[in-house]
């Protein structure tokens, strides 16, 4: 682990602030007037995971909150933010080393093998091998978005579906609401590319690549979403996620808050 572990954190170490354009697709108002930050990833991809938590610790000011997905927002990370992120990243990667294809049963599965691995007790063991003090990420405050009962609904239907992820979105929401309501700094949500605003609406127009008039404007395209799920015999094609990051873009705009979304141009769809 302490090899593997310090590799990471290199990376994480040298990740060059001024490649940002080259490694994310960036979208919404400048980073300098951004009270919320949005990085998308995917989760079966480790080399975008490294990145995005190299650009993190590149931008992040102490006072900031990072967000992460997986656990319910009420459930506060007891561990140093810092080696909680790394240690994270490394078992994401060890994980993707078994070539396990993303899946609800995947995500259980996971579960199940981090504990059997024993991965904390190790780290714990080695943790003095291991030098942060320098990292950004080592001096800011992390904390979950999530909802445990959603996510309990989805290992039980054994599938993502529109009502869980709404469900999580919204938890997303309060989550933001919390961390800025500290009034120390901005927050950093890290989460699938599903949760991202713009994501929703540019693969909801890929799947409807053949209509001319999809809608230009964030609002229209969420009013139409909501027309054409009431409407069984609509041709306006959509997924489970289609529509369901509206929570967060309603309380963002509606409330005035800058925010951008950085999404990994590794995603592919």
């Amino acid at each position: 682990m302490i090899e593997s572990l310090q590799g990471l954190i290199g990376q994480v170490r040298y990740f060059d602030e001024g490649t940002l354009s080259k490694s994310f697709e960036q979208v919404g108002y400048p980073l300098a007037a951004s009270r919320v930050l949005f990085f998308g990833e995917e989760h079966t991809d480790i080399v975008s995971q490294i990145e995005t938590l190299g650009a993190i610790n590149a931008i992040a000011k102490p006072g900031d909150t990072i967000l992460l997905e997986g656990g319910d927002r009420a459930t506060p990370i007891e561990r140093h933010c810092g080696f909680y992120l790394l240690l994270s990243l490394y078992i994401n990667w060890q994980w993707e080393k078994l070539g396990e294809p993303y899946s609800v049963g995947s995500v259980r599965k996971k579960m199940e093998w981090q504990k059997e691995q024993g991965f904390g007790r190790t780290f714990i063991d080695t943790k003095r091998s291991y030098n942060i003090s320098d990292l950004n990420i080592s001096r800011i405050s992390c904390g979950f978005w999530d909802s445990d009962q959603a996510i309990k609904e989805t290992f039980n239907k054994n599938e993502v579906t529109k009502d869980t992820l709404l469900k999580r979105n919204t938890s997303m929401v309060e989550a933001i609401k919390m961390a800025l309501a500290r009034d120390t700094g901005r927050a950093l949500v890290i989460s699938g590319f599903m949760h991202l605003p713009t994501f929703d609406y540019l693969d909801t127009k890929r799947l409807n690549k053949e209509k001319s008039d999809f809608p230009e404007s964030m609002q229209r395209y969420y009013e139409l979403v909501r027309e054409a799920r009431n409407k069984p015999q609509s041709s306006f094609k959509m997924d489970s996620s289609s529509g369901t990051t509206e929570p967060i873009f309603k309380y963002l705009t509606e409330n005035n808050i800058p925010f951008r979304e950085f999404i990994h141009r590794r995603l592919e769809r």
